[in-house]
This record gives structure tokens, sequence and C-alpha cells, in this order.
């Protein structure tokens, strides 16, 4: 497998990251997803359920090992720096400044690991005037327009009933979660053959929409 050998921290829920995640997983890399305790990623609880078990959620998260902490205690915190320590790739979704609240912004990342490769998700980016904004399918169906051309011509809006990404080859096949875990795969692959001769991080920050 391509990324064989790379571990990769997984701190995203919902979709947008876990689906980037997803394919790292699918090629390879031991992806280890961080959870809350007691509910874990919402998606868990999300779609249709066989023997309890979410079928929406094990879509995404495939191939993938799962540990509960609370990121929020001194004790889960360190644990989590232990994790990246041992790490090559950092994945997140969080709102910009979060990672940074929480003890985890991209310099103490370095400190951990200095050739640590990060990739931070968002909404709307980094910065600009809507960075803390969350964003959800039916947001960006919204914001684009395309509600206001489905549904009926006498009706109102109306949003897709599945997500928008996965309605045509062109969403489906070419999405913006699948580019960015085939960037991830890239840099990690090119990280791993050269590792002797990289001495410091690699961080990208995309936006969903």
């Amino acid at each position: 497998m391509q990324l064989e050998g790379i571990r990769v921290v997984d701190l995203t829920r919902i979709l947008s990251g876990p689906f980037c995640s997803m394919f790292l997983a699918d090629m390879g890399a031991e992806v280890i997803k961080v959870e809350t305790p007691g509910e874990g990623d919402p998606v868990r609880h999300q779609g249709e359920a066989r023997n309890g078990y979410s079928l929406y959620f094990a879509t995404f998260n495939r191939n993938k090992r799962s540990i509960t902490l609370d990121l929020r205690s001194a004790e889960g915190k360190e644990v989590l720096r232990d994790l990246i320590r041992r790490a090559d790739v950092v994945v997140n979704n969080y709102r910009p400044g979060v990672m940074d609240s929480m003890g985890f912004g991209r310099a103490d990342l370095i400190a951990l690991k200095p050739d640590i490769v990060s990739c931070h998700v968002t909404g709307f980016g980094l910065d600009g005037p809507y960075q803390d904004r969350p964003s959800f399918d039916f947001i960006a169906q919204a914001m684009s327009g395309f509600m206001s051309v489905n549904g009926f011509a006498d009706g109102p809006p109306l949003r897709r009933a599945a997500d928008i990404r996965f309605g045509g080859r062109r969403l489906r096949g070419d999405g913006h979660p699948r580019r960015i875990g085939a960037a991830r795969a890239h840099r990690c692959r090119r990280r791993s053959r050269h590792r002797a001769h990289r001495q410091h991080d690699q961080h990208a920050g995309v936006s969903r929409r």
C-alpha cells in the first residue's frame, strides 16, 4: 500500500475531515481517530443503523482505529501530545483558532514533532470575513444558489436530500474532500521517501467551499 508506515492523528468529525482521512486509511496509512468520550463523532448516531452501528459513520471511517480523549482535560491533552510525537500527519477540521486555544496550534505541533505534516480543513478558510463560520452541506447549497434552481417552479428553494458533493461524477469523483485526501497522500508519500532529508514541517489550510 502507498502509505503503509504512515501514522495519521485524525481530529476530524462529521464529514469533510473524515472523508479526507478515509482516503489516507484506504491507501494504507494507520489512521487514529480521536473522538469525544461518551458520544464520539456525532455521525455515529446518524443515518440507517444495523446492529446499533451507523452505516453512514462506517462509510467514512472505515479502516481507522478510534480512541476517546477528553481534550478539555490535562490528561487527555497529554495523551494527544504523545500520539502526535509518534505521528507523521495531523488532520483537523476545527474552526480557526480552536486548535490554538487547546494548545495544539501550528507552533505547538512543530514543538512536538518538527517535521509534522498538518492539514486544517475549514468551512471558509483560515482568514477572511467568514472564517469563524461553520459550514455544512445545506449551507453550501444555499450560498451557491443550488437551492434556488432545485424543486418546483412555483415553490420555495429546496434543499437536495443527499449531500450535494455526491450528486454526480464531477462532485463525487473530483470532489473537494477527495482532492484533499489525494494531496495529503502525495505529501505523505514524498515525506516518507525523503524522511532523512526533511527537517521542517508542512502545513496546508484548505476550505471546503
